[in-house]
């Protein structure tokens, strides 16, 4: 790992009220899911417990000192389950969505567009773990997209044998569903930090 360069920095987004959170929610549902799946009261409640959960655990608790993003994660189907036509069909496509409504004069450019099915593969057991739990129903988690800045993917990798099984490291579905949810912090501008999937390969 290399010392991250801080000219690369995300700006925290306001999230302090149910008003706040409901517009990411209202996100979510435009992106990755026409229904409704909760309330933003209950969104509130789900990231003020990991929070709370977050911050009692001596280990990690400094995770919250960052930035830290909650999202909130779609069932996906277990039948005939193929990572990469996923993460196309569903999450890119959120993505797109979301990127193109946030800027309009923008292009959205998806360069292994139509190269993803069978083509991905989950190398990391804790991502494996976060997977199998989309397969019975949504999941509210905290993103932090910037906890191993500096790190390679190889180092990232390794970071997650010493650390709690609560963690799981970032994958296409976690990070896209982030994206998709704040793409004016996660696009904003040339400064803002690329994302490293560290839990996946392509080919």
């Amino acid at each position: 790992h290399t010392d991250p360069n801080r000219a690369f920095h995300l700006v925290w987004p306001a999230l302090d009220t149910v008003d706040q959170l409901a517009l990411r929610l209202v996100r979510f549902q435009e992106a990755l899911h026409p229904g409704p799946i909760m309330s933003a009261a209950d969104f509130q409640g789900k990231v003020t417990e990991l929070l709370t959960a977050l911050r009692a655990d001596a280990q990690i608790a400094n995770l919250a000192n960052g930035i830290c993003l909650p999202i909130i994660l779609p069932q996906i189907g277990a039948n005939d389950f193929n990572y990469g036509r996923t993460l196309e069909q569903v999450f890119v496509a959120a993505t797109k969505k979301a990127y193109e409504q946030e800027f309009p004069d923008r292009s959205f450019n998806n360069y292994r567009e139509n190269n993803l099915a069978g083509q991905v593969t989950i190398v990391d057991k804790s991502h494996r773990r976060l997977v199998e739990r989309l397969f019975k129903g949504h999941l509210v988690a905290l993103y932090f997209p910037q906890a191993l800045q500096g790190f390679s993917v190889h180092a990232s990798r390794e970071q997650m044998a010493g650390l709690p099984t609560t963690l799981h490291l970032a994958g296409g579905f976690d990070t896209l569903s982030a994206v998709a949810m704040y793409p004016d912090v996660l696009g904003r501008d040339f400064n803002t930090p690329g994302l490293d999937m560290a839990a996946m390969e392509w080919r």
